[in-house]
């Protein structure tokens, strides 16, 4: 829910939690420009911030150039000083007329390393895409500030409105806008974004809004001196009120609740629905407010939210949602502004399996950190998550590193040994190939070493990274990466590559970019004419982490008590968990079922004797009177008995009897089915068989990681691919395997 600001039955204002899907057009929500929050860690320095904002502001990066251009003079040498201080003198500079006679100067860069660089601290986008650099974002305010400096000496403005100072900054890119709006309400500022004819304008307005930007972010050189002009002057003369300052509802609500207690004609002639104002006429309202309206006052001049209103709500379809808890006495924060309470995120469906059953007594509950509430001590899990999905962790003289597995051999390997509880490690790799990494790559390790680490429970397997080589024209090489081993950080991978280059470790190599998007993983190697391809992509196997060896520990927790399992070993403890919640399950559907029976077979007794259980119930002079007499002449229960007396008199028709009849039945055929279950271990397994069969059908998923048998020093591998192109001009590349048809995949294809 988000914090928005609305009236109550009589009209006061009041605070309003609402789900997103309870705002409306009209609606205020509340933002808060009040953020002590602060980065402890600066990803960047001042001065890579003020070369930052001067090339979002006013450069441009290309595959080789970066370049920056500008007419005023000492925003020019701010650039260059804080360039030179970044990355020493490696700049080309010129400077030419413009026929309005202006001069004008430009910056050019071409060392591919200080391109790269800056590609890597988010300056990569073109004009209608830029954003702000996710290092500036992740960094300290005083970094931010320097940033914001410099951007708005650029394509920023300050120019006198009526009764007001306006500052405004204008770009093709509106989520640069949209990120510019966050920042400042970092400081406080409150922003609006405007489309005029060509780019849109983000837009800094009201004298008390303006001054709090000239206080805290500013600009870089000139335009802060006109700032501060514009502001000495204004501040001479009265101001224009300010939409930024204003309280919606307040100033109806205080007339309408005071009239005619003397007050009317000031409240008339003056303005309390603005901040500056209350505070200008606070003396004289403290004269006639009461205490609760005083105390509304006070917590809004505290606070000075800004009451934003919604003019549009649109459909945006389902998005991925995280929940957040916060150690606050409201469990509220602050996001992009928003204030926000109690977010949740709903699970998968496959999380939703690992809490199936629950609510039947299936696993034991404990008290939680302060016994205010029952937690469970394990999940019933019908999902095998710890093999599946893996787990590292490490503790006094313990640690564990258990590798992602693959779901689809996972519950093969599962099933097999259900059934076959003698079974080895060395059947159940039959099924179980070796780890199954979501990021994809090659595992190196043989079958046979894999068999000794399922069996010891600990070892190390070797991954590495797929990538092909292409042929370019004329007789030039490139090498694409598109997959990249478990856990390694890409950044940090293509800095170790760019590293080798420039210690001059690998000479082949003449370019390296970053191409990854949305779709996967694509890092561009080019060489130079003369390298050779094979031999630049096994240096960068040996010498980088495009192939790394992952530890594997199978030491889990088993009764409490800390246990090196082999392979069989976890695999059966699940089973054995699995099989204890199908017991406790069926116990607890017996049990429910054998109660409606028995209420069931009471409402049909009473069915059968209807009229003279009414009778018995309209001669007793109350329930317990009523209840006494049933029981002891139709042999009913307690229980029985007061169903009878709740029972509506439509179920004595016909046709509910029928009803009954029918579920009686029912219930009778699910007792013995229960039974039948509880009565051997084999049905028990049969079952545990059948969720698994159930999960595989709905969640299984083919292997990620490639399995090379053979061993060597090949460096290239085999996958078939069919290239389409279709009438609309899309082109599809689809990869497929040996066990679909070809024509099979033609029609996957043609019905994308």
């Amino acid at each position: 829910p988000v914090l928005t600001w609305t009236t109550d039955k009589k009209g006061r204002p009041v605070y309003k939690w609402k789900t997103l899907d309870q705002i409306k057009v009209g609606d205020y929500v509340v933002v808060s420009r009040l953020n002590d929050i602060d980065s402890e860690k600066d990803l960047i320095s001042e001065e890579e911030a003020v070369l930052l904002g001067s090339l979002v502001s006013e450069g441009y990066i290309s595959e080789n150039r970066v370049g920056f251009n500008n007419t005023d003079e000492d925003y020019s040498l701010s650039f260059e000083n804080a360039l030179v201080s970044t990355y020493g003198d490696v700049y080309c500079k010129y400077e030419r007329r413009l026929k309005s006679g202006k001069n004008i100067t430009e910056y050019q860069i071409h060392k591919k390393e200080v391109i790269s660089d800056l590609r890597e601290k988010g300056f990569d986008k073109k004009s209608s895409e830029k954003e702000v650099p996710f290092v500036v974002l992740q960094s300290s305010k005083k970094v931010q500030r320097a940033f914001l400096k410099a951007l708005f000496e650029g394509d920023g403005s300050v120019y006198e409105g009526k009764g007001t100072v306006v500052v405004s900054f204008s770009s093709s890119s509106k989520k640069l806008l949209k990120q510019l709006q966050v920042l400042l309400l970092n400081f406080g500022i409150i922003s609006r974004i405007h489309r005029d004819k060509v780019n849109f304008r983000l837009i800094i307005s009201g004298y008390h809004n303006v001054k709090l930007f000239k206080d805290k972010v500013g600009f870089l050189n000139s335009k802060q001196r006109r700032l501060e002009i514009l502001l000495n002057k204004l501040n001479a003369r009265e101001t224009a009120n300010s939409k930024t300052d204003f309280i919606p509802f307040i100033a109806d609500y205080i007339r309408k609740k005071y009239k005619n207690r003397g007050y009317n004609e000031w409240l008339s002639k003056h303005n309390i629905d603005r901040y500056p104002k209350i505070a200008k006429y606070w003396n004289t309202l403290t004269q006639f407010l009461d205490e609760d309206d005083i105390e509304l006052y006070k917590e809004l001049l505290n606070n000075k939210y800004y009451f934003a209103k919604v003019k549009t709500v649109e459909e945006t379809g389902e998005k991925v949602v995280y929940s957040i808890r916060v150690n606050s006495r409201c469990h509220s924060f602050v996001g992009n502004g928003i204030v926000n309470h109690n977010t949740e995120a709903r699970l998968t469906k496959l999380a939703m399996e690992m809490l199936a059953d629950i609510d039947k007594n299936t696993v034991d509950m404990k008290e939680n950190f302060d016994a205010s509430l029952m937690e469970p001590e394990v999940l019933p899990a019908k999902f095998p998550n710890l093999i599946c999905n893996g787990a590292a962790g490490i503790a006094v003289g313990l640690s564990t590193n258990i590798p992602p597995h693959n779901f689809t051999e996972v519950a093969e390997a599962l099933k097999y040994l259900a059934e076959f509880p003698n079974a080895t490690v060395e059947e159940l790799c039959q099924f179980i190939k070796g780890p199954d990494f979501p990021t994809g790559g090659i595992l190196l390790t043989p079958h046979e070493e894999l068999i000794k680490i399922y069996t010891d429970g600990r070892g190390s397997v070797t991954v590495k990274g797929k990538a092909r080589i292409e042929k370019l024209p004329g007789n030039r090489h490139r090498i694409i990466i598109y997959e990249i081993p478990y856990q390694v950080n890409k950044v940090e991978l293509i800095k170790r590559i760019a590293e080798l280059v420039r210690k001059g470790q690998e000479k082949g190599i003449s370019d390296l970019r970053d191409e990854s998007d949305r779709n996967g993983i694509r890092i561009v190697v080019e060489l130079k004419r003369e390298a050779n391809p094979e031999k630049v992509l096994k240096n960068l196997y040996r010498r980088t982490q495009l192939q790394k060896s992952i530890p594997i520990n199978l030491t889990v927790l088993v009764g409490k008590q800390p246990k090196t399992l082999d392979l069989k070993g976890i695999l059966w403890e699940f089973i054995k968990h699995r099989i204890e919640v199908i017991t406790r399950r069926t116990l607890y559907d017996l049990e429910k079922a054998e109660n409606r029976l028995h209420i069931v077979e009471g409402l049909l007794k009473a069915l059968e004797n209807a009229d003279r259980v009414i009778e018995v119930v309209r001669s007793s002079k109350d329930v317990a009177s009523a209840r006494e007499q049933l029981t002891s002449e139709f042999g009913l229960t307690e229980a029985q008995a007061q169903a009878i007396l709740d029972m509506r008199l439509s179920r004595f028709t016909a046709l509910e009897g029928d009803k009954l009849y029918q579920e009686a039945d029912d219930l009778r055929l699910k007792i013995e089915e229960y039974q039948k279950i509880l009565s051997s271990e084999e049905e028990k397994i049969k079952v545990f068989i059948e969720e698994m069969d159930y999960l595989l059908e709905k969640f299984g998923d083919e292997r990620k990681t490639m399995v090379v048998e053979e061993k060597g020093e090949k460096l290239t591998f085999e996958e078939d691919y069919i290239l389409a192109v279709l009438s609309s001009g899309r082109i599809i590349n689809r990869k497929f395997d040996e066990t679909e048809k070809k024509e099979e995949v033609f029609q996957k294809v043609i019905n994308e």
